[in-house]
């Protein structure tokens, strides 16, 4: 279990600061998640394309993935000077409040590495996250697997189609997809 305690209206300002860059870049699925990283002296907030810190006290290092507008509205309703929030095993309290968090404890300050995504990500920057860069362990705690994995399909769907196009004219698969994913996995922004 950690706690994190923070000023109140340091924790709405930070939200909106980060409602604001999610406005510009309404989600493709929706649903935007908040990524919430505890360290002993700082709170860490991060949605794709933005990221903001504050100071607090901790008892501990620890993660927490959930949905940002329903915490966004729940923060709101809270009305003490101090923000309060526990982390346990699959949960985060907010003062008496709980509610389901992919959460994640650590023994020291070193944690996992928070996904760097743009703020208009494409679909290539999901690609792109299977590079190397993060652990596995860091994709899957983010919940990213499943979305490079559905823009991955969407590439080779995209590259059959282009095929079937271009067949008639000589072009083999092979030479479509060596251009292809040779283009792709070269660029970086």
């Amino acid at each position: 279990m950690v706690k994190f305690t923070a000023n109140r209206l340091q924790v709405i300002q930070t939200l909106k600061c980060l409602k604001t860059a999610l406005n510009k870049n309404r989600t493709k699925s929706g649903i935007t998640n908040c990524e919430l990283t505890v360290t002993s002296t700082k709170v860490t907030f991060a949605i794709p394309g933005a990221l903001f810190s504050l100071p607090c006290t901790a008892s501990g290092a620890a993660k927490a993935i959930f949905p940002f507008m329903p915490f966004l509205k729940l923060i709101n309703l809270e009305s003490r000077d101090q923000i309060e929030m526990t982390f346990t095993p699959s949960s985060a309290a907010l003062g008496n409040f709980t509610f389901h968090a992919e959460t994640c404890f650590f023994t020291d300050d070193r944690i996992l590495r928070t996904i760097q995504l743009p703020m208009n990500y494409t679909l290539i920057d999901l690609v792109n996250l299977n590079d190397g860069t993060y652990t596995q362990e860091e994709l899957e705690f983010n919940r990213i697997p499943q979305k490079t994995a559905e823009a991955a399909a969407g590439l080779d769907e995209a590259i059959r189609s282009c095929y079937n196009k271009l067949k008639s004219y000589g072009i083999r698969l092979n030479d479509i997809e060596e251009f292809v994913k040779s283009k792709i996995y070269h660029l970086r922004y």
